[in-house]
Protein backbone atom coordinates (compact mmCIF):
# COMPACT_ATOMS: atom_id res chain seq x y z
CA UNK A 1 0.00 0.00 0.00
CA UNK A 2 1.66 3.16 -1.03
CA UNK A 3 1.36 6.40 0.69
CA UNK A 4 -1.80 7.96 -1.22
CA UNK A 5 -3.79 4.48 -0.51
CA UNK A 6 -2.85 5.16 3.35
CA UNK A 7 -4.00 8.33 3.56
CA UNK A 8 -6.96 7.47 1.84
CA UNK A 9 -7.87 4.70 3.97
CA UNK A 10 -7.63 6.40 7.15
CA UNK A 11 -9.54 9.69 5.81
CA UNK A 12 -12.22 7.08 5.04
CA UNK A 13 -11.95 5.44 8.24
CA UNK A 14 -12.68 8.64 9.65
CA UNK A 15 -15.61 9.27 7.70
CA UNK A 16 -14.47 12.40 6.41
CA UNK A 17 -14.54 13.81 2.95
CA UNK A 18 -11.27 15.68 0.99
CA UNK A 19 -12.74 19.17 1.52
CA UNK A 20 -12.83 18.15 5.31
CA UNK A 21 -9.62 16.77 5.39
CA UNK A 22 -8.30 19.81 3.28
CA UNK A 23 -9.96 22.33 5.90
CA UNK A 24 -8.31 19.92 9.01
CA UNK A 25 -4.28 20.48 7.40
CA UNK A 26 -4.96 24.05 5.97
CA UNK A 27 -5.30 22.82 2.13
CA UNK A 28 -7.44 22.41 -0.80
CA UNK A 29 -9.23 19.68 -1.90
CA UNK A 30 -7.54 19.63 -5.31
CA UNK A 31 -4.13 19.25 -2.67
CA UNK A 32 -5.48 15.95 -1.05
CA UNK A 33 -7.07 14.75 -4.49
CA UNK A 34 -3.45 14.79 -5.44
CA UNK A 35 -1.98 13.19 -2.22
CA UNK A 36 -4.34 10.63 -2.60
CA UNK A 37 -3.70 9.54 -6.57
CA UNK A 38 0.02 9.92 -5.40
CA UNK A 39 0.66 13.14 -7.97
CA UNK A 40 2.26 15.20 -4.94
CA UNK A 41 3.88 14.23 -2.20
CA UNK A 42 3.39 16.74 1.33
CA UNK A 43 5.88 18.69 2.82
CA UNK A 44 7.19 16.97 6.11
CA UNK A 45 5.05 19.32 8.49
CA UNK A 46 2.03 17.93 6.69
CA UNK A 47 3.00 14.69 7.20
CA UNK A 48 3.60 15.25 10.77
CA UNK A 49 0.17 16.68 11.41
CA UNK A 50 -1.37 13.64 9.38
CA UNK A 51 -0.02 11.23 11.45
CA UNK A 52 -1.02 13.43 15.08
CA UNK A 53 -4.60 12.95 13.36
CA UNK A 54 -4.75 9.71 11.47
CA UNK A 55 -3.20 8.38 15.65
CA UNK A 56 -0.72 6.82 12.83
CA UNK A 57 3.31 6.53 12.95
CA UNK A 58 4.87 8.16 10.24
CA UNK A 59 6.64 5.24 9.48
CA UNK A 60 3.25 3.58 8.37
CA UNK A 61 2.65 6.49 6.29
CA UNK A 62 6.25 6.61 5.20
CA UNK A 63 7.43 3.14 4.82
CA UNK A 64 4.79 0.68 4.63
CA UNK A 65 5.46 -0.04 0.73
CA UNK A 66 9.09 -1.48 1.56
CA UNK A 67 7.72 -3.36 4.48
CA UNK A 68 5.11 -5.34 2.13
CA UNK A 69 8.39 -5.94 -0.05
CA UNK A 70 9.83 -7.43 2.68
CA UNK A 71 6.75 -9.31 3.46
CA UNK A 72 6.76 -10.47 -0.31
CA UNK A 73 10.77 -11.47 0.37
CA UNK A 74 9.76 -13.80 2.95
CA UNK A 75 6.76 -15.21 1.97
CA UNK A 76 8.50 -16.56 -1.32
CA UNK A 77 11.33 -17.45 0.90
CA UNK A 78 8.68 -19.76 3.31
CA UNK A 79 7.05 -21.18 -0.10
CA UNK A 80 10.81 -22.55 -0.94
CA UNK A 81 11.61 -23.84 1.88
CA UNK A 82 8.01 -25.92 1.62
CA UNK A 83 8.71 -26.71 -1.64
CA UNK A 84 11.78 -27.86 -0.37
CA UNK A 85 10.66 -30.14 2.30
CA UNK A 86 7.91 -31.03 0.43
CA UNK A 87 10.59 -32.86 -2.28
CA UNK A 88 12.62 -34.44 0.98
CA UNK A 89 8.99 -36.06 2.26
CA UNK A 90 8.76 -37.68 -1.42
CA UNK A 91 11.82 -38.69 -1.24
CA UNK A 92 11.86 -40.08 2.33
CA UNK A 93 8.80 -42.38 1.16
CA UNK A 94 11.58 -44.82 -0.82
CA UNK A 95 14.49 -44.46 1.45
CA UNK A 96 11.88 -45.65 3.94
CA UNK A 97 10.89 -48.77 1.66
CA UNK A 98 14.12 -49.72 0.24
CA UNK A 99 15.51 -50.02 4.15
CA UNK A 100 12.62 -51.85 5.02
CA UNK A 101 13.05 -54.19 2.18
CA UNK A 102 17.04 -54.64 3.15
CA UNK A 103 16.26 -55.16 6.62
CA UNK A 104 13.31 -57.89 5.74
CA UNK A 105 16.17 -59.51 3.92
CA UNK A 106 18.68 -59.39 6.58
CA UNK A 107 16.42 -60.59 9.64
CA UNK A 108 15.06 -63.32 6.76
CA UNK A 109 18.42 -64.27 6.73
CA UNK A 110 18.90 -65.13 10.07
CA UNK A 111 15.04 -67.07 10.92
CA UNK A 112 16.26 -69.26 7.48
CA UNK A 113 20.15 -69.52 7.62
CA UNK A 114 21.97 -70.76 5.16
CA UNK A 115 25.35 -72.84 5.54
CA UNK A 116 25.81 -74.77 2.14
CA UNK A 117 29.00 -75.47 -0.80
CA UNK A 118 28.23 -75.17 -4.17
CA UNK A 119 28.78 -77.66 -6.67
CA UNK A 120 32.21 -75.41 -7.62
CA UNK A 121 33.32 -76.35 -3.62
CA UNK A 122 32.21 -72.24 -2.33
CA UNK A 123 31.08 -72.33 1.34
CA UNK A 124 28.62 -69.81 1.68
CA UNK A 125 26.32 -68.70 5.17
CA UNK A 126 25.39 -65.43 6.77
CA UNK A 127 23.82 -63.09 4.82
CA UNK A 128 25.60 -63.08 1.89
CA UNK A 129 25.07 -66.90 1.53
CA UNK A 130 21.17 -66.20 2.03
CA UNK A 131 21.00 -64.08 -0.92
CA UNK A 132 23.56 -65.92 -3.06
CA UNK A 133 21.63 -69.18 -2.68
CA UNK A 134 17.72 -67.69 -2.52
CA UNK A 135 19.06 -65.27 -5.72
CA UNK A 136 17.89 -62.30 -3.86
CA UNK A 137 21.00 -60.63 -4.44
CA UNK A 138 19.67 -58.01 -7.58
CA UNK A 139 17.22 -57.11 -5.37
CA UNK A 140 19.05 -56.95 -2.29
CA UNK A 141 21.46 -54.23 -4.80
CA UNK A 142 18.65 -52.40 -6.39
CA UNK A 143 17.21 -51.63 -2.21
CA UNK A 144 21.00 -50.64 -1.79
CA UNK A 145 21.03 -48.78 -4.98
CA UNK A 146 17.64 -46.20 -3.94
CA UNK A 147 18.32 -46.34 -0.67
CA UNK A 148 22.13 -44.46 -1.62
CA UNK A 149 20.22 -42.59 -4.61
CA UNK A 150 17.57 -41.12 -2.26
CA UNK A 151 20.39 -40.54 0.81
CA UNK A 152 22.47 -38.16 -1.72
CA UNK A 153 19.32 -36.48 -2.92
CA UNK A 154 17.96 -35.59 0.18
CA UNK A 155 21.30 -33.94 1.41
CA UNK A 156 21.57 -31.91 -1.77
CA UNK A 157 18.04 -30.69 -0.96
CA UNK A 158 18.91 -30.21 2.21
CA UNK A 159 22.19 -28.01 2.12
CA UNK A 160 20.29 -26.33 -1.08
CA UNK A 161 17.35 -25.75 1.33
CA UNK A 162 19.56 -23.71 3.62
CA UNK A 163 21.52 -21.53 1.13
Amino acid sequence: MNFGDKIQLQRKKKGMTQEELGEELNVSRQTITKWESNQSFPEIKKIIKLSYFFDVTIDYLLKDEIEDEERNVIKIEKEEKNIFSTKIKLLIIPLIVSLVGMLILYVDSYIHPITTTDWDGIYYDGFWGYLYINERKELFFILLLVFLINCTFILYFNKKGKN
